[in-house]
């Protein structure tokens, strides 16, 4: 009689495994198209004298290759938010070769300065350089336009990052105490854990994160520059409101600094160090060199009084764009001059000005007019403007192209500047997606869901099943033929 209490004990138990591992392998085929689900399996443990019973849910996961994949996504992402701003601010400078760039329309200035120059008398040739100095303005302004709205987008997208890294942080708090709790229980964690892992990589998408688990499973995380975000709980993300054309507001970890110049634990991975790297500095160096083309052609352009002995400073001729009207010095940069550049409306006949003014001088007023005489046929203003795009000056070396060049090979090292670095970008996104999808795709080998392989292993569990049932019919069929003996 024990021995066939013992039997359906152990059909039971074998019973009951197999339809909570049947259980799984179904759970395993409903979640096969989701991402964030790692493969469940049943760890089996044998009981003396009662058969087996289900002792946990493990998940089919690699640790160090899924760091491995968040961290690869992480980069990725920052590589892609790079390349898209340098796209934007390549395509606003325009190739050099190109008529409408930045470079194309001060060469067709300088074309039409030698044009007027050799014949100054014709009133078409000053109309076309007018035209010619509107579209450089123009095209300038347009560019420096864009490194703006560049600047306030990435501004704008860091402020949205910040609020999703908090938002993050308050779902990681719930998964990970749910996960502490159930440490060391029989509870299955196994989804919490995916949950817990599916945050993670969402979080690095916006901030390059490393990870530590304690000995309660539970989780720390960190910047990848090691400034504490969640450690028992979350800290407070915040960025300040501070904001100008060439600075923005940092954003801060329980106070640790970790965008902006200075910041010394920066963070550099995901959306946020990205967008800090663009807001703070690409873009910013960017708009300094628009800020040197406008202040060199302003210097360039400018008038000198025609009597020294009036002690007049030099005024801003052809080009304008300070209040009260300024001139730089040779290599001076006036920070966000660009923003506000243009023609001196004197030149533009469409408003009523004279563009001959651009051949005899009196821009800024008769104490700066270098024809003196009228003669219709004068060229000594023409000849010094015509040169002057291409007259070797200071500059200031901070810009990255020496301490001497002239205006034009500012406007093509500019290009060249950028370009370079939309290509270099480029390729760095390139190799970033590449080492992000093929993390992701070893990842999904060892933890991804085959239907298959679950179809067939629920096969075997039914067949299991059905041995294990035809057992308890057998026992239960023993018994009572041994009850009816006994009766």
């Amino acid at each position: 009689m024990s021995s066939l209490s013992s039997a359906l004990d152990h059909a039971l138990s074998g019973l009951m495994t197999t339809a909570s591992r049947s259980a799984i392998a179904s759970r395993n085929v409903t979640q096969a198209q989701n991402e964030d689900y790692t493969r469940k399996s049943a760890s089996v443990l044998s009981l003396p004298g009662s058969g087996a019973t289900l002792s946990a849910v493990r998940r089919s996961i690699d640790q160090q290759l899924l760091e491995k994949a968040i961290e690869a996504s992480s980069i990725s992402a920052a590589r892609q938010i790079t390349v898209d701003a340098f796209n934007r601010l390549s395509t606003a400078i325009g190739e050099a070769g190109d008529g409408s760039s930045l470079a194309g329309t001060l060469a067709t200035l300088q074309g039409s300065l030698k044009d007027y120059d050799s014949d100054p008398s014709n009133d078409a040739f000053g109309i076309t350089v007018a035209s010619a100095a509107a579209a450089v303005a123009n095209r300038l302004s347009a560019i420096a336009a864009e490194i703006s709205a560049v600047r306030n987008d990435a501004d704008q997208r860091m402020a949205d990052s910040v609020g999703h890294i908090n938002a993050l942080l308050d779902q990681f708090k719930v998964v990970n105490e749910a996960i502490v709790r159930g440490n060391g229980s029989s509870s299955d964690l196994a989804d919490n854990l995916d949950q817990r892992d599916s945050i993670l990589k969402l979080l690095s998408a916006e901030i390059g994160i490393r990870t530590s688990v304690g000995s309660s499973n539970d989780m720390s995380i960190f910047t990848d520059s090691g400034v504490v975000l969640f450690q028992g709980s979350a800290r407070v993300v915040r960025m300040q409101d501070a904001y100008g054309p060439r600075t923005g507001g940092s954003v801060l970890v329980d106070g640790v600094p970790i965008t902006g110049p200075g910041a010394v634990m920066q963070v550099h991975e995901g959306r946020l160090g990205a967008l800090a790297g663009i807001r703070d500095s690409f873009a910013p160096a960017l708009g300094r060199q628009m800020d040197a083309i406008a202040s060199g052609l302003v210097q360039k352009f400018a008038e000198s009084p025609n009597d020294p002995s009036l002690g007049l400073p030099a005024a801003p001729g052809l080009f304008v764009g300070t209040v009260p009207p300024l001139v730089p010095t040779e290599g001076e940069i006036i920070p966000g001059l660009s923003l506000r550049f243009g023609i001196n409306p004197a030149v533009d006949s469409d408003t009523g000005g004279n563009p001959h003014l651009i051949r005899d001088g009196g821009l800024a007023g008769s104490a700066y007019v270098y024809n003196t005489s009228g003669h219709a046929s004068f060229q000594d203003r023409l000849h010094a403007l015509s040169a002057a795009l291409e007259t070797l000056g200071q500059i200031d070396p901070s810009l990255g192209f020496g301490s001497e060049g002239s205006i034009r090979s500012i406007a093509g090292q500019s290009a060249g500047w950028t370009e370079s670095r939309r290509q270099s970008a480029q390729s760095d996104a390139d190799v970033a997606g590449a080492t992000a999808s093929r993390a992701a795709e070893s990842l999904s080998r060892i933890a991804g869901v085959s239907i298959d392989e679950e179809m067939a292993s629920l096969l075997d569990l039914e067949k299991t099943y059905q041995a294990s049932a035809k057992i308890i019919t057998v026992i239960d069929s023993m018994l009572a033929n041994l009850l009816d003996v006994v009766g």
